[in-house]
């Protein structure tokens, strides 16, 4: 299977890419501070590739303080299992989620942080936004916009990794993702297909004009938009304002990382804000932090 280097996948991210995660931190006491010991992911193919981003494993090895890490949000539903120690999954708002076994993410529109205290191994599927429904139908949509873990907030989940339960041995991730990959096409044959109208949609949100589909838009494809807006809230957990908001700010962190010289006014129009105001204020609301300190650690990193 054709290997991929991305710093899209849940916890990881590369050292040297600003795109879509903040640093790890650690906490105030004694001790090193735990690592990565080992990271790799596998593209799918098939049958399931236009649906899953990627197949995933990490191994987290436990120092003197607690490692965390902190995911900003991507749109990309994702699944995973946990190995080992239990992690904590800290949500804005919202008491710290013990998670050992499986857990699953939908559209995250808020950053959300993870909390490492022990030897831990992770292996996980990244989807493609509108993944997720293709495998699980309308129970993925119902599970909102936060983690969950995921036996109980979507049926059927737990038995992909079935074989991560019973073994002892935490196995290779070629032979994790072969055994996905023959499992999720089982409920490929059992699940309706999505309107193919749908990628078309996303495809364009995500473009350069990031702007939301027109009622005419919705009209020549022989639908109302408030049809539209059910289909989004089925798919994909949230509604296209929301998944817009996603697609700027992901295309802001892209725009960061590929080191293109821009000021600020013209940042925001290329990410389809309406202004350095409106950009500054989605940024600082999906990830906690000022548009000016992406920028500034962009600068650092290639030393402009």
């Amino acid at each position: 299977k054709k290997r991929q280097n991305s710093a899209r996948t849940f916890f990881l991210k590369e050292p040297s890419s600003i795109c879509t995660r903040a640093s790890p931190r650690k906490e105030k006491g004694t001790g090193d501070m735990g690592v990565i010991t080992y990271y790799d992911n596998v593209m799918p193919h098939g049958s399931v590739a236009p649906y899953i981003r990627s197949f995933y494993r990490f191994e987290y090895a436990a120092g003197g303080r607690p490692f965390i890490q902190n995911i900003l949000p991507s749109g990309t539903p994702e699944l995973f299992f946990v190995r080992g120690d239990a992690i904590e999954l800290i949500s804005p708002g919202m008491e710290p989620m013990v998670i050992r076994g499986s857990a699953v993410f939908s559209q995250l529109t808020s950053p959300v942080s993870v909390r490492f205290s022990g030897d831990a191994t992770v292996y996980g599927i990244a989807f493609k936004p509108f993944g997720l429904a293709r495998f699980f139908g309308a129970d993925a949509g119902g599970i909102g916009t936060v983690p969950a873990p995921g036996a109980d907030a979507l049926p059927g989940s737990g038995e992909l990794f079935a074989m991560l339960a019973g073994e002892t041995r935490s196995p290779a991730l070629d032979t994790f993702s072969a055994n996905l990959e023959t499992r999720l096409l089982g409920l490929i044959r059992t699940r309706p297909t999505l309107p193919n109208w749908l990628p078309q949609v996303l495809n364009a949100m995500s473009s350069l004009s990031h702007e939301l589909p027109t009622t005419d838009f919705f009209y020549d494809i022989g639908l109302s938009k408030r049809s539209a807006e059910r289909v989004f809230l089925s798919c994909l957990g949230c509604s296209p304002k929301s998944y817009l908001r996603v697609a700027r700010f992901t295309r802001f962190l892209k725009l960061c990382e590929a080191g293109t010289i821009l000021d600020m006014t013209t940042l925001a129009v290329s990410c389809g804000y309406y202004d350095h105001s409106h950009l500054c204020h989605e940024v600082k609301a999906m990830s906690g932090k000022p548009p000016s300190s992406y920028v500034r650690r962009r600068n650092q990193i290639l030393g402009l």
